[in-house]
Parts: C-alpha cells; sequence; structure tokens
C-alpha cells in the first residue's frame, strides 16, 4: 500500500533476476492495481464512437452489424441489427436499409481460388464464393463459377525453398550446414504468387468499417491480377476508401535487407495513391530507404525500394487510397518481387561468419548473439562458456570474466553477492595473538533491508540525499549504480513517489549524480572498538579504494595526513568512491522502521557520515557513511574481554573480574570471576570454595580422572564383546537365526 500525494505520478513495476539459478517459475506477477481518488473514474455514460455501432442499455462497449446487416437507427432501439432484404447485400457495420446493396452478377471477381496440398507433384484446384457475397449465386450461370476441380501441376516454389525429393507437401526453407564460428544467411523472396504465403495478411477499410484476412478478401489484393505475376488491386471502388497489405517478418541478421519492386499505373500516383509503410512509418521517413524509378513498356511506372531492417520484429505494410479526383476505373497496382534477407523462416544462401566474439544461435544456427551476461566468448570454441565460480560478467558480450571484488562470491557469473559469513583479523589486543573475528554479513545485510522496508532512499544525511542498494544496482537512463546523489531540485512529491514503489528503482533522469557505480569491496572491520561489515563502491573500474580502517598504516611511506572535511564539502561530482559501514552497535534497537517525511525523503535512525582520514595524494573524493545495527556484531571471544584487578587487601589477597571491551554478542560469556594473592601465585574461586586454597596444580587431578574413566570404559567394552562371541555361537545352535 502506497500513499500517493496530489499531482501526477508515474508508476514502475520492475522485475530484476537474482543471482540464483534459472529452475522454477522465474517472474513476477502484477495481479491487482486499485488507485483510489483519480480523475479515470467513468462518471458519465458515453456515445458510441460511430454512426456504425451500436449498444443496449448497461452495456460497456459498443457493437457493429456483421455482413449482409445493417442497423436499425431510427431512434427507439440501437442495439438490433437485422438482415438485408433478399437479393441485396451490405458490409460490416453499415447503417440502415439504405446501405443495403443489390447482388449484381457473378463473375470471376467474386470467386476464390485455393489449392490443395501437393501430392506426388499434383494439385487440384477448390473454388468458393469470397465473403460477404455481392454477386446472385442462384442467378443462372453462377454456380458454373464453381464447377472446377480441375488437376493441376503443383505450382513452383518461391526462391530458396524445396518441396521432398516424392513431389509431395509443402515447399519448405532450403539449410546448409556451416562450419563451425559460421551461420546460414536466410532469405525470404515472393515472386510466384501461386499461393497466399503464411505470412502475408490484408485489411479493406471502408467508411463504415474494416475487413481483415490472410487470404483474398473483396475490394483487397489478389494473387495474379489478371493472369499476370505478381499480387495487385486492379480498383479500388469508392466503398472501399482504403487497401492494405502487410508483410509481417522477424528479422534475425543485424542489419537484414529488404528489396521490393511495385509497378503502379498512369492513372496512380506513387506517395499520394500508393504508399508503403515501415512499422507504420511512411517510406520517406524510413532511415535508410532507397528509391529508384523506372517506365515499363507499357509505361507503367516501376518503383524498386530497398532499405536496412534491423533485428525484431517488423510489419511491412503497401497501402492504396481511394484518390480523391479522378479516374480510378484504369487505376492498378501490382506487387512484382519481395525479398526480406536475415529472416525468420526463410530459405539459406549462404555461409556467414559471426562478428567478433558472438556466437552462433543454435539450433537453427541462421543468426549470431552476443554472450549473455554470466557468460564469455572463449575463441578456442568460438562458443559462449559460463564464467567459473569467483568471477562475473554483468553486462552481454563480454570477451573475458571478471574476479568478484573482495568479500563476495558469484555461482551463475551474473553478479557478485556479499559472502555469507566474513572473517577479519583483529590486532588491536597487546594480550592476545591477533585472532579472527567472525561476522554474519548476510543477517546484516537483511536487517538494512528490513529497517529499509525494501526502498532505495532517497536518505537524507547532513543535509544531502542518497540513493544506496546494498545488493544490486539502482538503474537510471544514465546508467546505474549502487551509490547516487540526488540534487536538491529532485526532493519533492514526484522523486518521492517514484522511489516509493519497489525496489530497485529507477534514479530521476539528470537528476541524479552516480559516486559508486562499481562494486569495490565488502569487507569485516574488526579495529578495536569499530567493527562490521563494510561496502566500498567506485565511480570508475580501475580505481582502488583506500583502506581507512587504519590508514596510519601508510605512516612510514605516506605524510602529510589531513582529515577529510565531516561536513561533506565535496560535490557529487568531484567524489571519486563511496561506502557504507553496518557498525556493530549491540544496543541499536533491533525493530526500527525507517520514516518518510512530508517530501518523501527517507530519515533512517543512526545513518550518519563517518569520520576518516586520508593520504593528502589522494585528496578528499570519498564519502563514507555508517548505520549502527546489532545484526553486524560478531559473537564474542576471549580477547574481546580485558581483566580488572581490584587493589589488595589486608590479607594479602584481591578480586579478579572481566569486562567485556570490545562490541559483540552473544558466543563466549565472560570468564567468571575469582580471588588471586597479591603475588597471583595462589588462586581461589570467588563463588565455590570461599576461603579454601586452591593450588594451581588441581589440572593434573582432572585430568588423572578423566584417563581413569576412559581406560574403565574400554575394559567395560572388551568384556561385552567376548560375551557377544560366546553366547551368539550358542544361539545358533540351537537353531537361531
Amino acid at each position: 500500500r502506497v500513499n500517493l500525494t496530489q499531482g501526477s505520478h508515474f508508476l514502475r513495476w520492475q522485475y530484476v533476476k537474482d543471482s540464483s539459478d534459472a529452475g522454477g517459475m522465474d517472474r513476477a506477477q502484477l495481479q491487482l492495481v486499485q488507485v483510489i481518488g483519480t480523475s479515470f473514474s467513468d462518471l458519465e455514460c458515453f456515445h458510441c464512437h460511430g454512426s456504425g455501432t451500436h449498444s443496449a442499455g448497461g452495456a460497456d462497449h459498443c457493437n457493429a452489424c456483421g455482413p449482409n446487416q445493417y442497423l436499425v437507427h431510427d431512434g427507439a432501439d440501437l442495439s438490433q441489427c437485422r438482415p438485408c432484404p433478399a437479393g441485396r447485400w451490405s458490409m460490416p457495420g453499415t447503417v440502415g436499409v439504405g446501405s443495403c446493396m443489390a447482388l449484381r452478377n457473378c463473375t470471376e471477381r467474386d470467386v476464390k481460388v485455393s489449392l490443395t496440398t501437393c501430392i506426388k507433384g499434383k494439385q487440384q484446384q477448390k473454388r468458393s464464393w469470397l465473403e460477404p457475397v455481392r454477386c446472385d449465386v442462384n442467378a443462372t450461370g453462377a454456380h458454373s463459377l464453381l464447377s472446377s476441380g480441375k488437376i493441376q501441376p503443383c505450382t513452383a516454389c518461391e526462391p530458396n525453398t524445396a518441396r521432398a525429393s516424392s513431389g509431395t507437401g509443402a515447399c519448405r526453407p532450403k539449410s546448409l550446414t556451416c562450419p563451425a564460428g559460421e551461420f546460414s544467411v536466410t532469405q525470404l523472396v515472393l515472386e510466384n504468387w501461386d499461393e497466399w504465403p503464411l505470412n502475408l495478411s490484408q485489411q479493406v477499410i471502408t467508411a463504415t468499417g474494416e475487413e481483415l484476412g490472410n487470404d483474398t478478401i473483396p475490394g483487397g489484393w489478389k494473387l495474379r491480377p489478371n493472369q499476370e505475376a505478381g499480387i495487385g488491386i486492379e480498383r479500388l471502388i469508392l466503398g472501399e476508401l482504403e487497401s492494405r497489405l502487410h508483410l509481417d517478418v522477424k528479422v534475425l541478421l543485424s542489419p537484414g535487407r529488404l528489396e521490393f519492386i511495385l509497378e503502379v499505373s498512369p492513372q496512380s500516383e506513387w506517395g499520394s495513391d500508393v504508399q508503403f509503410l515501415l512499422d507504420n512509418v511512411e517510406a520517406s521517413h524510413v532511415y535508410g530507404l532507397q528509391m529508384n524509378r523506372s517506365s515499363t513498356p507499357r509505361q507503367w511506372r516501376r518503383i524498386q525500394v530497398s532499405a536496412p531492417l534491423y533485428p525484431g520484429l517488423h510489419r511491412l505494410t503497401w497501402r492504396c487510397l481511394y484518390p480523391v479526383q479522378g479516374d480510378t476505373s484504369n487505376s492498378a497496382v501490382r506487387l512484382k518481387r519481395v525479398s526480406v534477407e536475415g529472416v525468420e523462416g526463410g530459405g539459406a544462401i549462404r555461409c556467414q561468419g559471426c562478428p567478433p566474439a558472438q556466437e552462433v544461435v543454435r539450433p537453427e544456427g541462421t543468426s549470431c548473439q552476443s554472450c549473455r551476461a554470466g557468460f564469455y566468448f572463449k575463441e578456442a570454441t568460438r562458443r559462449c562458456q559460463i564464467c567459473p565460480p569467483g568471477f562475473f560478467a554483468a553486462a552481454p558480450g563480454a570477451t573475458q570474466c571478471t574476479k568478484c571484488p573482495k568479500g563476495t562470491y558469484s555461482v551463475f557469473g551474473r553478479t557478485c553477492t556479499a559472502k555469507v559469513m566474513l572473517t577479519a583479523t583483529d590486532k588491536a589486543s597487546k594480550a592476545h595473538a591477533a585472532e579472527q573475528v567472525v561476522f554474519n554479513a548476510s543477517a546484516a545485510i537483511q536487517h538494512w533491508k528490513q529497517t529499509t522496508t525494501g526502498l532505495n532512499g532517497p536518505f537524507l544525511v547532513a543535509g544531502r540525499k542518497f540513493l544506496i542498494d546494498v545488493e544490486r544496482p539502482i538503474e537510471s537512463d544514465e546508467g546505474q549504480a549502487f551509490f547516487w546523489e540526488l540534487r536538491n531540485q529532485a526532493c519533492g512529491s514526484n522523486v518521492s513517489s517514484l522511489m516509493s514503489i519497489t525496489a530497485p528503482v529507477a534514479a530521476p533522469q539528470a537528476l541524479a549524480t552516480p559516486i559508486g557505480i562499481y562494486l569495490s569491496a565488502v569487507e569485516a572491520v574488526a579495529n578495536e572498538n569499530v567493527r562490521g561489515v563494510r561496502f566500498s563502491w567506485v565511480k570508475s573500474p580501475g580505481a582502488a579504494f583506500i583502506n581507512t580502517t587504519n590508514p596510519f598504516d601508510l605512516k612510514a611511506t605516506l605524510k602529510n595526513i589531513v582529515a577529510c572535511p565531516a561536513g561533506m564539502a565535496a560535490p557529487a561530482e568531484a567524489l571519486l568512491s563511496a561506502s557504507l559501514l553496518l557498525r556493530c552497535d549491540a544496543t541499536a534497537p533491533l525493530k526500527s522502521l525507517a520514516r518518510k517525511d512530508a517530501n518523501g525523503n527517507i530519515h533512517l535512525d543512526g545513518l550518519r557520515v563517518a569520520g576518516s582520514a586520508l593520504p593528502k595524494i589522494f585528496g578528499c573524493g570519498r564519502l563514507d557513511l555508517e548505520w549502527p545495527t546489532l545484526m553486524a556484531c560478531p559473537p564474542c571471544q576471549v580477547q574481546d574481554f580485558a581483566a580488572q584487578r581490584t587493589a589488595c587487601d589486608n590479607t594479602g589477597w584481591r578480586t579478579v573480574s572481566f569486562k567485556q571491551m570490545r562490541p559483540c554478542v552473544g558466543g563466549m560469556r565472560a570468564p567468571p570471576g575469582y580471588q588471586e594473592t597479591c603475588d597471583g601465585k595462589d588462586v581461589r574461586s570467588v563463588v565455590k570454595g570461599m576461603g579454601q586454597t586452591v593450588k594451581k596444580k588441581y589440572p593434573i587431578r582432572a585430568l588423572f580422572f578423566a584417563t581413569a574413566t576412559l581406560l574403565l570404559g574400554c575394559i567395560l567394552l572388551c568384556y561385552a564383546t567376548q560375551l557377544h562371541r560366546k553366547y551368539r555361537q550358542r544361539f545358533l545352535q540351537d537353531g537361531g537365526l
């Protein structure tokens, strides 16, 4: 549930694949969206969107009458469609009985001719009436137009396709077997036009509606009109305002290539009566399109067009319009030839090597692709290989994998995530040797996410506002980064609504500056009273992130140590790196949540600027933040406690107790206190045996009793083994199993 302020808001749902395997659903489902208090609710009823549409009472949409029907439009009933009178017909969506036209005598123009499947080199014609029927099928001689059943040789296959050697079946695209590292370039060619292509459709638009079809329809494009090569339109009548021919293709090659040849009669004008559209964009606006004009012996104008096609789905449209002026009785259009190179479903024409760092797409082998994220291109095999454990490739097209930053790991190679457990060497203790301190980084990250409720910000820190994600980059039109700073003008209701929808979210365009683009390290910090898990980011991949856990280790070689300004005086553009320390604090609340103010800024208790000291040669191009959390504390160990001795009393004894000196939670308890002589030679328990002197040799007694107990156990085990052997033999002799 999200509260939106008054005004316009942009809501965005984004699903990001995690670093786990690809099993299961691996998808997000948006099931319900309910926005209350908007101005988009229907407060009134609306008229249907055209004179040819209608609706009944209480309807939520409008309808149109079908073919050979008309809409009763007398104002009494707008929901009734009636059939046309006998001997008349109508287009879908017509209004009034006057729109029904008289049936004319049937001709070949009213017949649809199709062919059966080719069997052993033969096909049979099938003839039927075009729908809607515009002629009188009951007139004398009309049925003779359908009486055919003519058997003919199978039509020729289009170029780059072929039938089986038996001459049976449909034409199939040809294929080639290419050597390793090469793919087969495909080409779709339409030039015979004996049968309607599978991916070709058309659309006829009239004054009252439109009609769609994947085959010949009245007023539309016809195969081989007047027995001439090509597909075309003989003429458009006034009732048919526009006729479109669509060819849908999926281009695999980058770039593919489109070429077609179109012929128009002298009465038609290219660009006005006849047009070409690529993805609904008129030809004059298509990038790279070239056009050549010439004349045919019949004085027809021939138009040759070529254009690049880039990978993806495309719709090629040839559109014929009814001219506003002029005679249309002799207007005609012929589409003679269409070829698309590098298209799915085309026949193979040649083998071609893949571009650098790309592999052949299997099993088709008709295109190349860059390696996806998590893979790299291996030149020896010319195939994409998954990155090995501990390496990653965040972007597609990688030629090598990058080693994961310190403190992270990668299983499937797409991203690196923080290790569950991290260790650091605590060298601060002088009473004990340096020991390993263990941190549960996963628990610290989960507590950060729980407290921030999954939001990335903007977090308000010392008057500046930041977007932070410790697991994955935050995407923006300007790129992606783990750590962004928002400019002052970016803080308002619009930014608030954007940031509060989901995580990860997009940073506002041109209103944020990336500071931490690349993850540099996830490390455990154990230095005296500073303990926790630190995330470090840099602005450029080659930048080194200076470890400031103990910067004075460099004092032997680097002088002039200066402190960076505590007030974050450096602007975001001058910062080269950033860090966030999830600092161990045993007193930090475990269930507190971040708060949002009226401007949409996130307030996180304890999130502040951390002090740091850097060598002067590096300047102050780094920003350090820290946030206290109980979950970043390591378990207590013996070196975390220090002995506290009282003054000697008049009897020559003093009390020794242990106090926790470094932040830690759980683990080892504080050692029990005791009393000792002032010279430290004798000790006695404070809790038990008070007043009884206990010598330092008491561990010898414990060792004696332990040895005796172990010896007695061995004797009993040998005795039990002997009894088992003795009585088992007797049991078997008596018939036992």
